[in-house]
């Protein structure tokens, strides 16, 4: 069901309704808000100029709710009413690079690299951690013997006295009190958040992009979601059955919802590593790295990538579908297919993880809207990859 605007006496709020459940943009918050039938009722009648109490009361004549029971829905309706303004900007998700900006002076033979648009250069004393990246890295390595690369967008420098490493970027400390295994994951992540944030991305969401290269049914892949929910190993089948992909992390979205591919090998969490072996069996002679919450990795790249290479993910010609898919593995489980409201898709998108390249204004909220008006969005439940890609199959023919 499509959202309609619905307008309101107070001036600082902006409202979208579906069938039963809404969300409110604060001008002040500059946030989004959800709001379930009830909180909606309240809101509605307090902006008619009804007062609380007797706002309460009159719904207690019409619903079996106890006071108690509307007083959470009052506390968020009353503090959504209040005028006020909080202290942030899109740019407080910037990297500290982006501060003072400029670029930065390599030398003949130093490891540099590119990722979308942006040019970085690697160097460190470890020979060691320099091999692996300088393996791993390599489909998106630039020759630099001859030097003709003077400068880059960033240079990341590894220091490592006493075997406690820390990772300067530009000149500044971004990461310290690292062991070896921890710089690989803490340096991709840079790479591929530096990448995004000097693009002209609207929006940044956690997940997966992939583009089918099947001419006759030509189709685009999103799969958004929180970490630990199937992304990176579904991606990495996919892109064994004919998908491109354009990043396995983040999926950024530029002001005319075009998609930009961040060429970075994919994150494969050590559960997943036997399943992955019998479709890309390379990963059995990778190194482990540890992200520094803890979780083991090991990275390959997937099979197709889509270098270089932009997408449009609402196509007004309707030639090509793109489709916005939530896995989510449950072992044992009956395969189980759930469409998703146009409010449950914003809020999958954000809840995974998010930034803004702009401020959220009210028209830039009726962008996201209608860019989830515009695409297909499903939650798929399934126990193993031939059902997960049994599925995809049927949504996208």
């Amino acid at each position: 069901m499509q959202l309609e605007k619905v307008n309101l006496n107070i001036e600082h709020l902006s409202i979208w309704l579906s069938d039963t459940q809404g969300i409110v943009y604060h001008q002040g918050h500059k946030s989004l808000y959800r709001l379930e039938p009830l909180s909606l009722a309240l809101l509605f009648a307090l902006d008619d100029g009804i007062n609380e109490q007797q706002t309460i009361s009159e719904l207690q004549q019409h619903s079996p709710l106890s006071a108690e029971q509307i007083a959470p829905s009052m506390q968020q309706v009353k503090a959504l009413m209040v005028n006020d303004q909080i202290d942030r900007t899109y740019a407080d998700g910037l990297y500290p690079e982006f501060n003072s900006h400029f670029k930065q002076q390599v030398k003949p033979g130093d490891f540099t690299l590119k990722v979308a648009n942006s040019t970085f250069a690697i160097t460190s004393q470890d020979h060691e951690l320099l091999s692996h990246l300088k393996t791993l890295l390599a489909p998106i390595t630039l020759n630099n013997e001859a030097g003709d690369i003077t400068e880059v967008d960033f240079l990341f420098e590894i220091e490592h006295p006493n075997e406690i490493y820390t990772l300067y970027s530009n000149d500044q400390a971004v990461e310290e009190n690292l062991t070896q295994e921890q710089v690989m994951p803490v340096l991709i992540d840079r790479l591929q958040i530096l990448s995004y944030q000097q693009s002209p991305y609207t929006f940044g969401f956690h997940g997966a992009a992939l583009e089918s290269i099947n001419a006759d049914n030509p189709h685009r892949v999103l799969l958004p979601g929180i970490s630990g929910a199937g992304k990176s190993t579904l991606t990495a089948e996919l892109s064994k059955q004919g998908y491109q992909v354009f990043s396995d992390e983040i999926i950024a979205i530029n002001d005319d919802h075009t998609l930009n591919t961040l060429e970075l090998p994919m994150a494969i969490k050590s559960g997943s590593w036997q399943h992955i072996a019998k479709l890309y069996p390379e990963i059995t002679t990778q190194p482990e790295w540890h992200r520094v919450d803890g979780r083991i990795l090991k990275y390959i790249w997937p099979e197709q990538i889509a270098h270089n290479k932009t997408a449009e993910l609402v196509d007004v010609q309707k030639s090509i579908k793109t489709l916005l898919i939530s896995p989510n593995y449950q072992a044992g489980c009956e395969p189980q297919i759930k469409a998703l409201s146009i409010i449950e898709t914003i809020e999958l998108v954000t809840n995974g993880g998010y930034q803004l390249g702009v401020e959220l204004t009210e028209q830039r909220v009726e962008q996201l809207i209608d860019f989830c008006q515009s695409i297909s969005a499903y939650q798929i439940t399934y126990a193993s990859s031939a059902q997960a890609q049994k599925i995809i199959n049927e949504l996208v023919n």
